[in-house]
């Protein structure tokens, strides 16, 4: 049997990027989900979710495990979720599904920040062409500000 290496990406679908306005919030969808692999998607493929609130705990959550410790990053729906952990130059990262492992992955700390970067970024440049302006993202935007400046510094 062929052993892959395993390829990280984070789909985020521009024209999927919608708001959802409640009684009293505003709360911005997409599709949203890694592959992992060529067969392997995480939560799966399409997967629909809270895009904003997520992004900006996930990189919240990288940038405080970037020295040392790890932090878990969760998926709004479903029991889905990663755990980061520091290990010199790398993030070793494991998906779950409640408490089953699907995939654990090596990753550099600079190429992960610049997935979630890209990621981001698509996200932001979409918000803002469809007018979507909410606290949140907000908060989105400032997260990605202190991500751009950790891929700047001179720490990677």
């Amino acid at each position: 049997m062929e052993i892959l290496p395993v390829i990280i990406s984070l789909f985020i679908s521009p024209e999927t990027i919608r708001k959802s306005e409640g009684s009293k919030t505003i709360q911005v969808f997409s599709e949203i989900y890694f592959q992992l692999n060529p067969d392997i998607f995480f939560p799966m493929k399409s997967w629909d979710d809270f895009t904003v609130i997520i992004l900006t705990c996930w990189i919240r959550n990288t940038i405080s495990c970037f020295y040392s410790g790890s932090s878990v990053c969760y998926f709004m729906d479903g029991p889905y979720k990663f755990s980061i952990e520091s290990n010199g130059e790398t993030f070793h990262i494991v998906f779950f599904d409640n408490d089953k492992v699907i995939c654990s992955i090596n990753i550099s700390k600079k190429e992960f920040l610049n997935i979630l970067k890209k990621s981001t970024n698509l996200v932001i440049r979409n918000l803002i062409q469809k007018n979507i302006i909410t606290k949140e993202t907000e908060e989105l935007q400032e997260s990605f500000d202190n991500l751009q400046k950790l891929i700047q510094s001179d720490k990677l």
